[in-house]
């Protein structure tokens, strides 16, 4: 399938292209936000020197961009493989806005004392609005514990998802153990039990093919800016069936069918949930994103260069005297937390940041995981298709210099 090198899709990335304290820049915090390839950008750009209008206006420039806004709700539907018919695409400005809008409106219809399904090792964005919304709504949040080895525990789960439990929400991908997690499992013993799912996706769009025949979840979140595309944009999938059924997150603008000035009456579908004018350029710049991201599919393959990343990642963490991994299996996107006990996380990312690598110290908001295996904190390092082995030996003689260094 190879018909690109990295070295030419690098190319596509200028801000890889540049040197931090002196140093080539080894971005290994991919997990947080991936770089923008020139062609995102550019999209940006004419968005605002040739495209620039509000939608629903009756003029040329405005009927262009709500055609064009619709064709992308479209796209993002055929990119994740889901049926049109069945499900819709709500723009928000990140997943986190993603998952308090179910939160907010499809969680007022839960009814006391029902359960929601979490795991140890949610990220806040999808820990904090369900905690809310069990105390102000009197339900009940359970947990599917993590391993000593950073896996799902499903001992219980028969137990867990029996009644009085109406909703799981899960994450695909830790941003924290980068496993990839067996939520075909989950989801199939949810549907046949009419509990309602919503998955976290952000860290598992740009690694893993996405593919809705495979899997029905109920609503399916992502960022645009972890899959090369803007920050500010955001998208919730969602059954329409259930968004019929759900009151407005937020209102104003054009979520209204009719307004007087007692009553108003909302839209129907993804419509009800967008009030407001929608971040434009950000949806043109996550359109062209994904596409970029469809065609290199074709030219390169992703998933399996990224799994060698892994590997070779995993290798020379496992000889540097004193590293502890949280979780190291097959089933692993490029992404490894790691700590060692004589040296200060935060410490080892400055002292990585002299040599022009970029990585993330601290709990990356996933403060019960952390609390789980006992850790203050950690070191990421979350790779992408645009790094290199190279990088990744440079990385860990860095790392192990500062070991050596910062230990005494």
């Amino acid at each position: 399938m190879k018909q690109i090198s990295i070295e030419q899709i690098r190319q596509d990335f200028p801000l890889l292209n540049q040197k931090i304290n002196g140093k080539p820049l080894i971005y290994f915090d991919n997990a947080a936000t991936t770089q923008k390839p020139q062609i995102m950008i550019d999209s940006l750009v004419k968005f605002y020197t040739q495209q620039n209008s509000n939608t629903h206006s009756q003029h040329s420039l405005a009927e262009d961009i709500s055609h064009q806004i619709d064709q992308i709700r479209i796209q993002i539907l055929n990119f994740i493989q889901a049926d049109s018919s069945e499900y819709s695409i709500i723009f928000t400005k990140n997943a986190t806005e993603a998952i308090n809008l179910v939160a907010s409106s499809f969680g007022s219809i839960l009814e006391k004392n029902e359960r929601i399904i979490l795991t140890q090792a949610e990220h806040h964005a999808n820990l904090l609005p369900w905690q809310r919304l069990s105390k102000n709504n009197n339900l009940n949040l359970d947990f599917i514990k993590i391993t000593a080895d950073g896996l799902w525990d499903l001992s219980n789960l028969d137990t867990l998802l029996q009644k009085p439990t109406k909703f799981v929400c899960l994450n695909w991908v830790s941003n924290v153990l980068g496993v990839i997690n067996p939520i075909n499992k989950i989801l199939e013993i949810a549907s046949k039990n009419n509990i309602y799912s919503l998955i976290d996706g952000t860290q598992a769009i740009p690694h893993l093919e996405i593919d809705f025949r495979k899997f029905k979840p109920d609503f399916f979140v992502f960022s645009g800016h972890k899959i090369f595309g803007p920050t500010g944009i955001g998208v919730l999938v969602a059954k329409t069936s259930i968004l019929r059924q759900m009151p407005a997150y937020q209102v104003g603008g054009e979520m209204v069918k009719q307004a007087t000035l007692f009553d108003s009456l909302y839209q129907d579908g993804y419509q009800k949930f967008e009030a407001g004018t929608l971040n434009l350029a950000e949806i043109v710049g996550l359109s062209t994103s994904l596409e970029y991201f469809k065609n290199l599919l074709g030219k390169f393959d992703i998933f399996e260069y990224e799994q060698q990343l892994k590997n070779r990642l995993l290798e020379n963490l496992n000889r540097i005297s004193g590293i502890k991994i949280l979780a190291n299996h097959n089933n692993q996107i490029p992404l490894v937390s790691f700590y060692h006990n004589r040296v200060n996380d935060y410490d080892l990312s400055v002292f990585l940041d002299l040599k022009g690598v970029a990585v993330r110290s601290g709990r990356h908001c996933a403060e019960p995981l952390h609390n789980h295996f006992e850790l203050n904190s950690t070191t990421r390092a979350s790779l992408c298709l645009y790094n290199t082995f190279k990088e990744i030996d440079n990385f860990s003689n860095y790392l192990e210099e500062a070991i050596n260094k910062l230990k005494n």
